[in-house]
């Protein structure tokens, strides 16, 4: 039953973070060709508003497939909005399930926050066993006060994992897109000034 429960809101969270990548960019007219959630066997595909949508049985990860071309015509604060907005949406989906977890009992919101927040930055700051042991620690905590919220609490832990992870500037990750816009947009500039200061 765990197991389903976590099929569910991995899937859930993961479609979740695509289609704001999908919606976000449908936004600002950048065509996407290929919408897809899953891997491993294919289990449903179909064409929609000139896009191919397939769903696979795993629900690991997810992508969506856009115009390149038109996506680099943008301006940085509309690539951003794109590249974040799953990131945003799961960081929402983590708040929102939080504080039902916590019955909006507000204080202890607060006091949740205040410790994921030390928790990320102690990971981030020392890597280490112990950090990562410290993080686990935390969520337990977390998770041995909700036991009674089974989807609710997988999805709180689910998706502040998509969000923190998706920051990582690393690929496949979104952090890395974001990496590669601001670099190019600054490389971009400083050749242009280079370019004027030479006429």
């Amino acid at each position: 039953m765990y197991l389903l429960c976590l099929y569910f809101v991995l899937f859930i969270s993961i479609f979740l973070h695509e289609i704001s990548h999908y919606i976000t960019s449908k936004v600002f007219k950048v065509p996407v060709y290929i919408f897809s959630i899953g891997n491993g066997p294919l289990f449903i595909s179909f064409n929609l508003f000139e896009t191919h949508f397939q769903v696979r049985f795993f629900p690991l990860s997810g992508y969506i497939y856009s115009d390149e071309n038109i996506f680099d015509e943008l301006n940085l604060f509309k690539k951003y909005i794109i590249i974040l907005s799953g990131i945003i949406t799961n960081g929402l989906i983590f708040l929102i399930s939080l504080i039902i977890i916590l019955q909006f009992d507000f204080d202890s919101f607060k006091y949740y926050i205040l410790s994921i927040n030390h928790t990320i930055y102690s990971v981030f700051a020392s890597f280490n066993l112990d950090s990562l042991h410290l993080a686990e620690l935390n969520f337990n905590y977390l998770f041995y006060n909700s036991k009674n919220y089974d989807i609710l609490t997988s999805f709180t832990f689910v998706n502040i994992i998509l969000s923190i992870s998706n920051l990582i500037p690393i690929p496949p990750f979104d952090g890395s897109k974001v990496w590669l816009c601001t670099m190019e947009h600054i490389f971009s500039s400083f050749k242009l000034n280079k370019s004027f200061s030479k006429k």
